[in-house]
Parts: structure tokens; C-alpha cells; sequence
């Protein structure tokens, strides 16, 4: 197996390579062939053709950051689609190889929770109705995350357990290259749709509360892959957050940002905010 480092071919030590952890998942990267190692002459060598039949590099789980990323040739004329974005910009991929047995990668465990591989790997059986209005999520609906875009939060949701969703903001004051919800400049598509509007307090409420009441290890959270920059909505967050806390002191109310407005994060602390992911 070959992989990647500082754009050159990189083979892995043996004493690096383990196999791989539960909650791994094998796709093959769309428009791209596999480089491996010629183990006769040392050489990198582009396969034209999959000789296990299967796929060709592994999706690793949360908690386990690659060592080596995966090395490839790709395909000419080949304009990247929604769903080849929706792989290559937002996973965690890695190079694989197979030896005597299973296949083996290299990379580090930093966490010693099984929670995040079970969130990507569980998959509901079908999503629950959604409430009528106003309880109604935002859009888009929890359903279409979960199903469509293989979000795990929303997987949370469904399964009424761990960290869920409060997507509510349409707009952002970052312009991150690689962002998965709207890509103005135009090289490549967006992964996913950004909600086009913010819900009202009560709205996230009508999601909120059930899930704090009811989940196990109970997290909500603001700042999602298909919303902006949650901060610009600082007051209709802070509102919902107090009608939260004054129907349940139960699990975490959490916020993903990039903390680029210091006085909007007081604000939501003072409202009852517990933890901050800061991007």
C-alpha cells in the first residue's frame, strides 16, 4: 500500500499498521485510481484495474486521525459532482492495504469512546414524522440530513440518544475554502443545502427540549454543516436557549463556531450556554 506525504508517495512502517477499528467504512473515491508500491522494485504504480474487487480506501471512524493520507492518480476530465464533494471534502480518508487477513491502515487512536464510530455506522430505519408547526425542524428537515446526507447528528436525533442538531443560521461571516453548504466560488459543488431560514425560538424549543429530556448523554447543538456561522444569530439563539433551561436543566447545550464575535458569545453564556467547539 502506498500513501501520501507533502505530495510525494509514502510508504507506511509495518509496526504502524493495524486493522482496522470499528466504525470504518470502504468506498472508492470517485473519478481517481490507487496508487500502491510494487513490492518487487520499490516503485509507486498507478492500478488501472481494482485486483480485490472490493474498495479502495477506508473511511476511518472519529477518534482515529490518519497517519497517512491515501495517494492516487485522478482520471482525466473528470468535473467533481455533489456527491464525489460530498466524500472527498468531509471525510476522513486514509490509505489501506491488505495483508494476511483484514485490511490495515495506520492511524492513531485519540479517543478512547466508541460513541462517534457508532453515530456514522447506526443508521435509523426510517426518520419519525416531523412536527407540525411550529415544532417543524428547519429546513432542511432532520429527515433529509439524515438520510440524504448521512449527517450523524441527525442520525442522534432519530435514535433519540447523544448530540443533536439546532441548525439556525442561513448566513455566514467566513468564506471557508471547502465549505460544505455553499461554495460562491464556484470550483466545485456544495455537499449539501444551507437552511434558507432561521427558525424561531419556540421552534427550537419544540426540538430541543424532547431530546434533552429524553436522550442519553443529551447534547444540542448550534453550528451545523448546513448552516452558517451561528453567532449572527445571537439573540434568537440566547431566546431559545432561556426557554430551554426554563423547561429542562437536563444535558449539554453546546455551540460550533468560529468565535469571531466575542460579545455574541457572552451573550449566549449569560443565556445559559455549557460548552463551545470553536472552529
Amino acid at each position: 500500500m502506498a500513501g501520501s506525504s507533502c505530495g510525494r508517495y509514502a510508504q507506511p512502517a509495518p509496526e504502524d499498521l493495524i486493522e482496522l477499528p470499528p466504525g470504518s467504512e470502504l468506498f472508492v473515491l470517485p473519478g481517481r485510481l490507487p496508487v500502491g508500491m510494487n513490492p518487487d522494485t520499490g516503485q509507486a504504480e498507478i492500478l488501472e484495474n481494482d485486483p480485490y474487487s472490493g474498495g479502495t480506501r477506508r473511511l476511518l471512524p472519529p477518534s482515529w486521525p490518519r497517519r497517512i493520507p491515501p495517494h492516487f492518480r485522478r482520471l482525466p476530465d473528470q468535473r467533481p459532482t455533489r456527491r464525489s464533494c460530498r466524500f472527498l471534502l468531509t471525510a476522513p480518508w486514509a490509505g489501506t492495504g491488505t495483508g494476511s487477513g483484514s485490511p490495515a491502515s495506520a492511524p492513531i487512536r485519540t479517543h478512547a469512546r466508541t460513541r462517534p464510530a457508532s453515530s456514522r455506522s447506526d443508521q435509523p430505519p426510517y426518520p419519525r414524522p416531523a412536527q407540525a408547526t411550529p415544532g417543524q425542524p428547519p429546513d432542511p428537515a432532520p429527515g433529509q440530513c439524515c438520510l440524504t446526507y448521512g449527517c450523524p447528528a441527525a442520525r442522534n436525533y432519530f435514535l433519540g440518544r447523544w448530540e443533536a442538531p439546532l441548525p439556525t443560521s442561513p448566513s455566514c461571516n467566513a468564506a471557508c475554502v471547502g465549505c460544505i453548504s455553499l461554495q460562491p466560488s464556484g470550483c466545485c459543488p456544495a455537499t449539501q443545502d444551507r437552511i434558507k431560514i432561521c427558525p424561531t425560538p419556540a421552534e427550537i424549543v419544540e426540538i430541543a427540549v424532547p431530546h434533552l429530556r429524553q436522550a442519553k448523554r443529551a447534547i444540542v447543538s448550534f453550528g451545523q454543516g448546513c448552516e452558517g456561522e451561528p453567532l449572527l444569530q445571537a439573540e434568537t439563539i440566547a431566546q431559545g436557549i432561556r426557554q430551554i433551561r426554563s423547561r429542562t436543566d437536563r444535558g449539554t447545550i453546546n455551540l460550533n463556531s468560529n468565535a469571531s464575535l466575542p460579545e455574541a458569545v457572552e451573550r449566549l453564556i449569560s443565556a445559559g450556554l455549557d460548552s463551545i467547539r470553536v472552529s
